[in-house]
């Protein structure tokens, strides 16, 4: 077994011999797992679990054994991993590019882990729009970008979409169109409109959109602040047009949020140069790392993308 087989085992046994359970924390299939369990049984003609009916209800003797190892062994794993991490990483430096929504809406709590868990690494977030982020990643001025512009035109980027998502409009629950299905521009020319300020690149998405049907929308507040600009559709008829992802922040019994038409979708992007002299494995690694974690995020927050 490599580490992650011991892995999956040890949830097995955490998830109460549940394997569907199991398959979802794990993020793969619950065929998947059965498969490993059935494999590592019949290479060494030993049972691992006990079973009822052909379901999984406990562990064998030796299955006991192998839990107890496989515990132990991922702490070692990990305990390794984390002082060689930090080992290396002494005196080095990430510089990562990102857009203040990104960094509110998802990556917030993440860069509170990296910095557990590296703790010799000198983190730098820089705050700035897709462009400038892609920009300043190419000129070597960053390790990491994240964009909600498509990198993919440039050919010494390595790029992977981490995430979609919807604007939608969010109001009072007494809002009059609170019981609409949808919301059409036309309904967004006659309440007072609430986003995003003009150096979001959100906003110029939004601005786009209504001028491919011939409109403009007329903001009468516009801030960087996620919770002040909800707050103004509180107990009024203001409407806000927010990321799905922002409805996550809200009090419920509050606020509610609609869908446009048209829909205005956007995508999340994170980059890191191919080659040149600031690629290196770690900052590989926190690539990687942040492409997991968004993974994650999405699976964890999936109640708001409106379109599963």
């Amino acid at each position: 077994m490599n580490i992650e087989h011991l892995r999956y085992y040890v949830e097995i046994v955490k998830s109460n011999y549940n394997l569907t359970v199991a398959a979802k924390k794990l993020y793969i299939s619950q065929s998947a797992l059965s498969q490993l369990i059935n494999h590592y049984e019949n290479l060494i003609n030993v049972p691992f679990f006990k079973r009822n009916k052909g379901h999984l209800v406990g562990l064998t003797p030796a299955g006991k054994y192998i839990f107890q190892k496989s515990q132990s062994i991922i702490n070692i794993y990990e305990e390794t991993k984390k002082t060689l991490q930090n080992v290396y990483a002494t005196n080095k430096q990430i510089t990562i590019g990102i857009p203040i929504l990104a960094l509110q809406l998802v990556y917030e709590k993440f860069f509170q882990k990296l910095q557990l868990e590296y703790q010799n690494l000198k983190i730098s977030i820089i705050e700035s729009n897709s462009q400038k982020a892609l920009y300043m990643l190419n000129n070597g001025e960053i390790d990491i970008a994240i964009s909600t512009e498509n990198p993919n035109t440039c050919n010494d980027l390595f790029s992977k979409k981490i995430f979609d998502s919807d604007l939608v409009v969010i109001m009072d629950r007494n809002h009059p169109l609170a019981k609409n299905k949808f919301i059409t521009a036309k309904d967004l020319f006659i309440y007072p409109l609430a986003s995003l300020n003009n150096s979001y690149d959100i906003n110029k998405l939004i601005i786009k959109k209504f001028k491919s049907i011939k409109s403009t929308p007329v903001f009468t507040f516009q801030s960087s602040d996620l919770n002040l600009l909800i707050s103004t559709c509180k107990n009024q008829k203001t409407l806000a047009i927010l990321p799905t992802l922002a409805y996550s922040h809200v009090n419920k019994n509050e606020y509610c949020y609609k869908l446009m038409k048209p829909d205005i979708r956007f995508s999340i992007y994170i980059s890191i140069l191919k080659k040149y002299k600031r690629f290196d494995a770690k900052n590989f690694q926190i690539f990687i790392d942040m492409c997991k974690y968004a993974e994650n995020f999405k699976e964890k927050n999936k109640e708001y993308d409106i379109y599963t």
